[in-house]
């Protein structure tokens, strides 16, 4: 075997191995929305316009690289130079059930693969790293707890006691 063609079975076995990487990543992040879902009790589906022609998951893995609505999240531009899926973790809130206006508000996440183990954590989109105080988690469950945690203590926020600090968290009228 030529040089030439050995590199090339290495090149193709390579690419492989990162497509399936690729994807695991993608996986972990959406087992991160069953945690959340678990740990919310969140139900499966919510309607998000009048007719019932649009229908998306209560809790969802968004795209936020963009500045517009977030789209579900894809392979696509999706792993960073570090080897991190960077996406948001979406949940519709409202009033009641089939009732309007509908909200979606998405944290940030982030997850990698170190050591075998996928990690998780909460990531600060303006500063492109893990928020202030966070550190990378292997335990699903504590992440959906740090997810819970991070939108309770932005819906506790009283305007009337400070002024409004910048958040991470995202919101959409729906």
């Amino acid at each position: 075997m030529s040089e030439y063609e050995n590199l090339t079975k290495l090149w193709k076995e390579q690419n492989e191995v990162l497509e399936k990487w690729r994807h695991s990543l993608l996986r972990q992040a959406y087992e991160l929305r069953e945690a959340v879902i678990k740990e919310i009790g969140a139900p499966e589906w919510a309607v998000t316009s009048f007719g019932a022609k649009s229908n998306r998951r209560y809790v969802e893995v968004v795209d936020l690289s963009q500045d517009d609505t977030p789209q579900l999240l894809s392979l696509e531009n999706s792993v960073t130079d570090r080897g991190e899926i960077i996406f948001g973790l979406s949940v519709v809130l409202e009033n009641a059930p089939n009732t309007f206006p509908k909200s979606a508000f998405h944290q940030t996440m982030a997850v990698r693969y170190n050591k075998q183990q996928a990690e998780y954590v909460l990531w600060s989109r303006s500063g492109d790293r893990p928020e202030q105080g966070e550190n990378w988690s292997n335990d699903k469950s504590a992440m959906a707890r740090k997810f819970v945690e991070s939108l309770t203590k932005h819906f506790s926020f009283d305007p009337f006691e400070a002024p409004i600090k910048k958040s991470s968290i995202g919101f959409i009228a729906g």
